[in-house]
């Protein structure tokens, strides 16, 4: 099977990365190398349009997005341009105090096509799933210990009910009758104690 022809405009790739966001508030975008915005996830337009002149490209540390811009702006810091990036790459910055988990993709494709693609995701994003997650353990584990406490409370009254009995009968019976159980008693553990003497 093989692929005739795409044809894929930026307002069906801006719609996809909106309808597909990659958390609660993470974000997805699309740059040249030049660092003009390509689409996001924001649905922040790439154009700006300004009275009686041509549309004007927006550079991503002029979006109006904040996650974008801090991205961008710390994504340069790192690498100083854009240009160098060929591989995939990861890292964590921190932006008014919220700490940002990044990944940044190259993605490039005959007939001029070379873009880099941010995924954005906060530390909260992440950390919520991880704080759920532990929340349903914790209360997991605490109905698996109620069930427990509930089977042993059950298993131990139906063990010690027959011998609540058996005390109750050998108070009921006279005192020489229990002397000479005593007696049996004591003469079998004496016979069990030098059975393995005598081999």
């Amino acid at each position: 099977m093989g692929v005739i022809g795409t044809d894929l405009s930026l307002s069906g790739i801006q719609k996809f990365l909106a309808q597909n966001p990659v958390s609660q508030s993470g974000q997805t975008f699309l740059l040249e190398r030049s660092g003009q915005l390509v689409a996001s996830s924001s649905q922040e337009s790439p154009f700006r349009l300004v009275q009686g002149q041509k549309p004007q490209r927006v550079g991503v540390l002029q979006s109006q997005t904040p996650s974008i811009r801090a991205t961008a702006r710390s994504l340069l810091d790192k690498v100083k341009d854009f240009k160098t990036i060929q591989k995939p790459q990861t890292y964590y910055f921190n932006s008014n105090d919220r700490a940002e988990f990044v990944k940044i993709l190259p993605f490039s494709r005959k007939g001029g096509i070379d873009w880099l693609i941010a995924i954005a995701v906060p530390e909260e994003d992440v950390m919520a799933q991880i704080h759920q997650g532990t929340r349903t353990t914790a209360l997991l584990c605490l109905a698996a210990l109620m069930a427990v406490i509930f089977l042993n409370t059950l298993m131990s009254r139906w063990l010690v009910k027959p011998i609540r009995g058996l005390s109750r009968a050998s108070q009921k019976l006279p005192k020489e009758i229990l002397a000479i159980g005593c007696m049996c008693l004591e003469f079998w553990n004496c016979l069990f104690w030098q059975i393995p003497l005598r081999r």
